[in-house]
């Protein structure tokens, strides 16, 4: 679990934008927000964003 602020933060980190912009982003409530870290030998590091905001099945 995460506070909504830190998930803003990643979010923009993942995907490149300046810090203002990341605050864009709404975070839900007991919503997941998934990012994976790749790393590819002979490749640049790169995020993969999959998930924002992923509400619970009911």
């Amino acid at each position: 679990m995460a506070h909504g602020g830190t998930i803003r933060a990643a979010l923009g980190h993942a995907l490149g934008l300046p810090p203002a912009r990341s605050l864009a982003f709404e975070t839900g409530n007991c919503a997941l927000t998934r990012l994976d870290y790749i790393q590819d030998d002979g490749k640049a590091p790169a995020w993969r964003v999959v998930a924002v905001n992923l509400l619970p099945a009911v």
